[in-house]
Protein backbone atom coordinates (compact mmCIF):
# COMPACT_ATOMS: atom_id res chain seq x y z
CA UNK A 1 0.00 0.00 0.00
CA UNK A 2 2.85 2.67 0.67
CA UNK A 3 4.51 1.66 -2.77
CA UNK A 4 1.28 3.21 -4.04
CA UNK A 5 1.20 6.22 -1.75
CA UNK A 6 4.52 7.39 -2.82
CA UNK A 7 2.53 8.83 -6.32
CA UNK A 8 2.05 11.67 -4.29
CA UNK A 9 4.75 11.63 -2.16
CA UNK A 10 7.92 13.91 -1.95
CA UNK A 11 11.60 12.40 -2.40
CA UNK A 12 12.04 13.37 1.17
CA UNK A 13 9.12 11.06 2.20
CA UNK A 14 10.66 8.38 -0.04
CA UNK A 15 14.49 8.66 1.71
CA UNK A 16 12.64 8.06 5.23
CA UNK A 17 10.17 5.44 4.12
CA UNK A 18 13.39 4.04 2.81
CA UNK A 19 15.17 4.41 6.50
CA UNK A 20 16.46 7.73 6.35
CA UNK A 21 15.89 9.69 9.97
CA UNK A 22 17.15 10.48 13.00
CA UNK A 23 16.93 7.78 15.79
CA UNK A 24 16.70 9.25 19.20
CA UNK A 25 15.93 8.03 22.85
CA UNK A 26 13.30 10.55 24.16
CA UNK A 27 11.52 10.91 27.71
CA UNK A 28 7.94 9.91 26.60
CA UNK A 29 6.24 12.32 28.49
CA UNK A 30 8.26 15.30 26.16
CA UNK A 31 6.19 13.18 22.91
CA UNK A 32 2.13 14.74 21.93
CA UNK A 33 -0.89 12.69 20.38
CA UNK A 34 -0.88 12.73 16.80
CA UNK A 35 -3.64 15.56 15.67
CA UNK A 36 -6.51 14.55 14.54
CA UNK A 37 -6.03 11.14 15.07
CA UNK A 38 -8.05 8.89 13.46
CA UNK A 39 -8.38 5.86 15.34
CA UNK A 40 -8.87 4.84 19.44
CA UNK A 41 -6.13 3.73 21.55
CA UNK A 42 -6.07 1.20 24.23
CA UNK A 43 -7.40 1.29 27.78
CA UNK A 44 -5.51 -0.43 30.51
CA UNK A 45 -8.38 -2.82 30.60
CA UNK A 46 -7.88 -4.04 27.18
CA UNK A 47 -6.38 -7.52 27.00
CA UNK A 48 -3.81 -5.78 24.09
CA UNK A 49 -2.76 -3.14 27.21
CA UNK A 50 -1.85 -6.17 29.44
CA UNK A 51 -0.02 -8.18 26.73
CA UNK A 52 2.08 -5.38 25.36
CA UNK A 53 3.03 -4.29 28.94
CA UNK A 54 4.20 -7.79 29.94
CA UNK A 55 6.33 -7.76 26.50
CA UNK A 56 8.00 -3.97 27.56
CA UNK A 57 8.86 -5.00 30.56
CA UNK A 58 10.40 -8.67 29.62
CA UNK A 59 12.37 -6.96 26.56
CA UNK A 60 11.73 -3.38 26.25
CA UNK A 61 10.17 -1.66 22.88
CA UNK A 62 11.76 -2.93 20.38
CA UNK A 63 10.31 -1.27 17.59
CA UNK A 64 11.32 2.57 17.61
CA UNK A 65 7.96 5.11 17.39
CA UNK A 66 7.95 7.16 14.72
CA UNK A 67 7.46 10.82 15.24
CA UNK A 68 8.55 14.32 13.47
CA UNK A 69 8.72 17.69 14.81
CA UNK A 70 5.10 20.02 14.08
CA UNK A 71 4.11 22.99 13.77
CA UNK A 72 4.56 24.18 17.04
CA UNK A 73 8.26 22.88 17.46
CA UNK A 74 6.77 20.20 19.40
CA UNK A 75 7.40 16.24 18.65
CA UNK A 76 3.98 14.84 17.41
CA UNK A 77 3.83 11.23 17.33
CA UNK A 78 2.88 9.15 13.78
CA UNK A 79 3.28 5.62 15.02
CA UNK A 80 3.67 4.28 18.82
CA UNK A 81 0.62 5.92 21.20
CA UNK A 82 0.35 2.65 22.66
CA UNK A 83 3.83 2.68 23.27
CA UNK A 84 4.44 5.68 24.23
CA UNK A 85 1.27 5.31 26.97
CA UNK A 86 2.47 1.93 28.09
CA UNK A 87 5.99 3.97 28.63
CA UNK A 88 4.80 6.70 30.86
CA UNK A 89 2.14 4.11 32.92
CA UNK A 90 5.66 2.14 33.46
CA UNK A 91 7.70 5.68 34.43
CA UNK A 92 10.32 4.94 31.63
CA UNK A 93 12.68 7.82 31.29
CA UNK A 94 13.77 6.94 27.70
CA UNK A 95 11.81 5.37 24.66
CA UNK A 96 13.27 5.59 21.05
CA UNK A 97 12.10 7.24 18.21
CA UNK A 98 12.72 7.44 14.84
CA UNK A 99 11.93 11.25 13.97
CA UNK A 100 10.77 11.94 10.66
CA UNK A 101 11.81 14.56 8.70
CA UNK A 102 8.32 15.25 6.84
CA UNK A 103 5.48 17.99 6.74
CA UNK A 104 2.25 17.57 7.82
CA UNK A 105 0.45 16.00 4.81
CA UNK A 106 3.25 13.35 4.79
CA UNK A 107 2.65 12.50 8.58
CA UNK A 108 -1.36 12.03 8.19
CA UNK A 109 -0.84 9.46 5.19
CA UNK A 110 1.71 7.61 7.34
CA UNK A 111 -0.07 7.75 10.27
CA UNK A 112 -3.18 6.28 8.45
CA UNK A 113 -1.57 4.24 6.62
CA UNK A 114 0.34 2.09 8.95
CA UNK A 115 -2.34 1.74 11.39
CA UNK A 116 -4.50 0.63 8.44
CA UNK A 117 -1.68 -2.21 7.66
CA UNK A 118 -0.67 -3.46 11.03
CA UNK A 119 -3.97 -3.22 13.20
CA UNK A 120 -5.65 -6.50 13.43
CA UNK A 121 -9.12 -5.22 13.99
CA UNK A 122 -10.56 -1.63 12.99
CA UNK A 123 -13.87 -0.45 13.95
CA UNK A 124 -15.73 0.55 10.92
CA UNK A 125 -16.01 4.34 12.55
CA UNK A 126 -12.02 4.66 12.31
CA UNK A 127 -12.35 3.42 9.09
CA UNK A 128 -14.20 5.91 7.83
CA UNK A 129 -13.12 9.32 9.43
CA UNK A 130 -9.42 7.41 8.12
CA UNK A 131 -10.67 7.35 4.93
CA UNK A 132 -12.39 10.53 4.73
CA UNK A 133 -9.29 12.48 5.80
CA UNK A 134 -6.75 10.32 3.84
CA UNK A 135 -8.93 11.54 0.85
CA UNK A 136 -8.67 15.60 1.68
CA UNK A 137 -4.84 14.91 2.86
CA UNK A 138 -4.01 13.76 -0.65
CA UNK A 139 -5.98 16.44 -2.00
CA UNK A 140 -4.10 19.09 -0.11
CA UNK A 141 -1.01 17.80 -1.03
CA UNK A 142 -1.66 17.94 -4.28
CA UNK A 143 -3.92 21.37 -4.46
CA UNK A 144 -6.55 19.85 -6.29
CA UNK A 145 -9.25 17.14 -5.65
CA UNK A 146 -7.83 13.60 -6.63
CA UNK A 147 -9.06 12.71 -10.16
CA UNK A 148 -8.00 11.39 -13.19
CA UNK A 149 -9.90 10.64 -16.21
CA UNK A 150 -12.60 8.50 -16.22
CA UNK A 151 -12.02 7.74 -12.32
CA UNK A 152 -13.78 10.60 -9.55
CA UNK A 153 -12.23 10.75 -6.12
CA UNK A 154 -13.34 8.28 -4.41
CA UNK A 155 -12.53 5.45 -6.99
CA UNK A 156 -9.24 6.76 -7.08
CA UNK A 157 -8.21 6.68 -3.88
CA UNK A 158 -9.90 2.73 -3.69
CA UNK A 159 -7.45 2.06 -6.49
CA UNK A 160 -4.49 3.15 -4.62
CA UNK A 161 -5.89 1.59 -1.18
CA UNK A 162 -6.31 -1.58 -3.11
CA UNK A 163 -9.79 -1.62 -1.85
CA UNK A 164 -13.50 -2.00 -3.70
CA UNK A 165 -14.92 1.78 -4.49
CA UNK A 166 -18.22 1.01 -3.50
CA UNK A 167 -16.81 -0.05 0.08
CA UNK A 168 -14.92 3.00 0.04
CA UNK A 169 -17.86 4.95 -0.53
CA UNK A 170 -19.88 3.27 2.16
CA UNK A 171 -17.42 4.02 4.98
CA UNK A 172 -16.81 7.43 3.77
CA UNK A 173 -20.50 8.27 3.78
CA UNK A 174 -20.67 6.74 7.58
CA UNK A 175 -19.12 9.77 8.62
CA UNK A 176 -22.75 11.57 8.07
CA UNK A 177 -24.58 9.69 11.15
CA UNK A 178 -24.82 10.81 13.97
CA UNK A 179 -22.61 9.62 16.73
CA UNK A 180 -25.12 7.67 18.52
CA UNK A 181 -25.50 5.70 15.63
CA UNK A 182 -22.04 5.40 14.58
CA UNK A 183 -21.82 3.78 18.03
CA UNK A 184 -24.32 1.68 17.18
CA UNK A 185 -22.28 0.20 13.89
CA UNK A 186 -19.46 -0.26 15.70
CA UNK A 187 -20.68 -2.58 18.19
CA UNK A 188 -22.83 -4.06 15.63
CA UNK A 189 -26.90 -3.37 16.15
CA UNK A 190 -26.81 -1.58 12.79
CA UNK A 191 -25.12 -3.18 9.83
CA UNK A 192 -22.15 -1.22 7.27
CA UNK A 193 -25.35 -1.44 4.09
CA UNK A 194 -28.31 -0.24 5.65
CA UNK A 195 -25.99 1.96 7.87
CA UNK A 196 -24.86 3.90 4.69
CA UNK A 197 -28.48 4.46 3.71
CA UNK A 198 -29.37 6.01 7.19
CA UNK A 199 -26.37 8.24 6.90
CA UNK A 200 -28.36 10.02 4.34
CA UNK A 201 -31.40 10.78 6.26
CA UNK A 202 -31.79 14.14 8.21
CA UNK A 203 -30.16 14.43 11.36
CA UNK A 204 -33.66 14.36 12.54
CA UNK A 205 -34.94 11.21 11.57
CA UNK A 206 -31.47 9.49 12.59
CA UNK A 207 -32.07 11.04 16.11
CA UNK A 208 -35.74 8.91 15.78
CA UNK A 209 -33.94 5.83 14.84
CA UNK A 210 -31.64 5.53 17.55
CA UNK A 211 -35.17 6.94 20.20
CA UNK A 212 -36.65 3.45 18.68
CA UNK A 213 -33.21 1.50 19.68
CA UNK A 214 -33.53 3.20 22.89
CA UNK A 215 -37.44 2.68 23.50
CA UNK A 216 -37.31 -1.08 22.06
CA UNK A 217 -33.90 -2.29 24.31
CA UNK A 218 -32.45 -2.17 20.64
CA UNK A 219 -29.19 -1.10 22.69
CA UNK A 220 -28.20 -4.81 23.85
CA UNK A 221 -30.95 -6.32 21.77
CA UNK A 222 -29.12 -7.70 18.83
CA UNK A 223 -32.52 -8.68 17.33
CA UNK A 224 -33.27 -5.07 17.13
CA UNK A 225 -31.43 -4.20 13.84
CA UNK A 226 -32.77 -1.88 10.56
CA UNK A 227 -32.33 -3.66 7.56
CA UNK A 228 -31.29 -2.06 3.99
CA UNK A 229 -34.46 -2.47 2.87
CA UNK A 230 -36.21 -0.58 5.69
CA UNK A 231 -33.77 2.09 5.93
CA UNK A 232 -34.48 2.71 1.41
CA UNK A 233 -38.17 3.24 2.50
CA UNK A 234 -37.33 5.42 5.39
CA UNK A 235 -35.38 7.35 2.98
CA UNK A 236 -38.01 7.18 0.30
CA UNK A 237 -40.61 8.44 2.35
CA UNK A 238 -38.58 11.63 3.15
CA UNK A 239 -38.16 12.27 -0.45
CA UNK A 240 -41.70 12.24 -0.63
CA UNK A 241 -42.69 14.19 2.12
CA UNK A 242 -39.52 16.62 1.79
CA UNK A 243 -39.17 16.84 5.37
CA UNK A 244 -37.80 14.47 8.52
CA UNK A 245 -39.90 11.76 9.55
CA UNK A 246 -41.98 11.23 12.69
CA UNK A 247 -41.20 8.79 15.14
CA UNK A 248 -44.47 6.60 14.62
CA UNK A 249 -43.30 6.56 11.10
CA UNK A 250 -39.92 5.39 11.80
CA UNK A 251 -41.51 2.68 14.55
CA UNK A 252 -44.01 1.64 11.62
CA UNK A 253 -41.31 0.70 9.14
CA UNK A 254 -38.72 -0.78 11.52
CA UNK A 255 -41.77 -2.87 13.29
CA UNK A 256 -42.42 -3.98 9.85
CA UNK A 257 -41.06 -7.94 10.35
CA UNK A 258 -38.07 -8.58 7.86
CA UNK A 259 -38.48 -10.65 4.77
CA UNK A 260 -35.51 -12.79 6.52
CA UNK A 261 -38.22 -13.28 10.07
CA UNK A 262 -41.59 -14.25 7.42
CA UNK A 263 -41.68 -17.90 9.31
CA UNK A 264 -42.51 -20.93 6.68
CA UNK A 265 -44.73 -24.10 7.48
CA UNK A 266 -43.06 -27.51 6.48
CA UNK A 267 -44.18 -31.08 7.04
CA UNK A 268 -41.71 -33.52 6.47
CA UNK A 269 -42.12 -36.10 3.99
CA UNK A 270 -42.38 -39.04 6.00
CA UNK A 271 -45.19 -37.27 8.27
CA UNK A 272 -47.52 -37.32 5.01
CA UNK A 273 -46.74 -39.96 2.30
CA UNK A 274 -48.94 -42.65 3.73
CA UNK A 275 -52.02 -40.52 3.60
CA UNK A 276 -51.05 -40.00 -0.14
CA UNK A 277 -50.73 -42.72 -1.63
CA UNK A 278 -52.82 -42.45 -4.53
CA UNK A 279 -51.20 -38.98 -5.07
CA UNK A 280 -48.37 -38.54 -8.17
CA UNK A 281 -47.02 -35.19 -7.50
CA UNK A 282 -46.25 -32.66 -5.04
CA UNK A 283 -49.14 -30.49 -6.54
CA UNK A 284 -51.49 -33.08 -6.07
CA UNK A 285 -50.52 -33.69 -2.19
CA UNK A 286 -50.59 -29.61 -1.97
CA UNK A 287 -54.16 -29.79 -3.07
CA UNK A 288 -55.72 -32.93 -1.09
CA UNK A 289 -54.00 -30.80 2.26
CA UNK A 290 -56.15 -27.81 1.28
CA UNK A 291 -58.91 -29.78 0.85
CA UNK A 292 -58.30 -31.57 4.13
CA UNK A 293 -57.75 -28.23 6.08
CA UNK A 294 -60.89 -27.01 4.99
CA UNK A 295 -63.09 -29.99 6.08
CA UNK A 296 -61.10 -29.74 9.15
CA UNK A 297 -62.14 -25.75 9.70
CA UNK A 298 -65.94 -26.71 8.73
CA UNK A 299 -65.68 -29.47 12.38
CA UNK A 300 -64.25 -26.66 14.45
CA UNK A 301 -66.81 -24.13 13.01
CA UNK A 302 -69.58 -26.67 13.78
CA UNK A 303 -68.00 -27.51 17.23
CA UNK A 304 -68.32 -23.72 17.91
CA UNK A 305 -71.65 -23.05 16.74
CA UNK A 306 -72.91 -26.24 18.72
CA UNK A 307 -70.97 -25.26 22.18
CA UNK A 308 -72.28 -21.40 21.72
CA UNK A 309 -75.79 -22.98 21.20
CA UNK A 310 -75.49 -24.95 24.56
CA UNK A 311 -74.47 -21.83 26.71
CA UNK A 312 -77.90 -20.47 25.57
Amino acid sequence: MQAEFNLFSTQEMRDTEKGAGKLMMMNPDDLVDFQNHTFIGISQSDPRYTSLTQSIKDHGIMEPLIAFRNERDEFEIISGHCRRMIASDLELDQVPVLLKNVDRNEATIMMITTNLERRESILPSERAKSYQLLLETIENQNGKKLDEGKYDRWEKLAELLGVGSTTLKRYIVLNDLTDELMNLVDIGRIHLKPATVIATLTEDTQNLVYQYFVETGGLSNKGVTPSHSQAVVMKELEKTLKDSLTFEQVCEILEKPKANQKTEFKISQNMYRNYFSDCNNQKDIEREIIKAMNFYKKYKDQISENEAGMEL
